[in-house]
């Protein structure tokens, strides 16, 4: 099952049969419960993590002391904390599980053993660092409406799989203002 999964997520492109049967064997599977976390504020990222079912969300805790989402993770998404992973510092950030999840996650002592083995596993860093759709968002200079537009076309399933709150925190705004976009954007539909 887990050959299947990894299968699903590399392809058969990238990697040999051999090779893929090695990671596979490099990934452990946990089975986790809602509001357990991945990973807290202080402690370094030292996995990545695949979410084959369930939901999960990076945040960061603001100065009013609110939860300000700074990722969304459904079903064959990635989770890590980029900056901590790479650069081996604690990490800013909570990343919690929403719901019961089955996750696999692959050690960074793995990963450099898997490198040992072939160099064809530096192409694994293609799938993990890639940069989060929030960040290439927020850099835009649009609207909340043009990003709740894009969320839509990027990442549909995250309106049926978060809640309002939650996707507002995501996109920089208010559950209020999210509500008014809907409102507007149902009556142009």
């Amino acid at each position: 099952m887990k050959l299947t999964f990894i299968k699903q997520i590399f392809g058969e492109s990238l990697f040999t049969e051999s090779e893929l049967i090695l990671l596979a064997e490099s990934f452990r599977s946990e089975t986790l419960l809602k509001n357990e976390f991945l990973l807290k504020e202080g402690a370094i990222c030292k996995n990545i993590y695949i979410l084959a079912s369930g939901t999960a969300y990076q945040y960061e805790i603001d100065t009013n002391n609110e939860e300000q989402i700074i990722n969304l993770y459904s079903k064959h998404h990635w989770i890590i904390d980029y900056q901590s992973f790479t650069t081996q510092r604690p990490s800013s950030s909570y990343i919690k599980i929403r719901e019961k999840s089955i996750v696999y996650a692959i050690h960074m002592d793995q990963i450099h053993n898997l490198i040992s083995q072939s160099q064809r596993f530096f192409q694994l860093g293609t799938f993990f660092l890639k940069p989060s759709f929030r960040s290439m968002l927020l850099r835009k200079e649009i609207s909340v409406l043009e990003r709740y537009k894009e969320l839509l076309k990027i990442h549909p399933e995250f309106m049926q799989e978060f809640p309002q709150k939650v996707i507002a925190s995501y996109l920089n705004s208010t559950p209020e203002t999210l509500s008014r976009i809907r409102n507007k954007i149902s009556k142009e539909w």
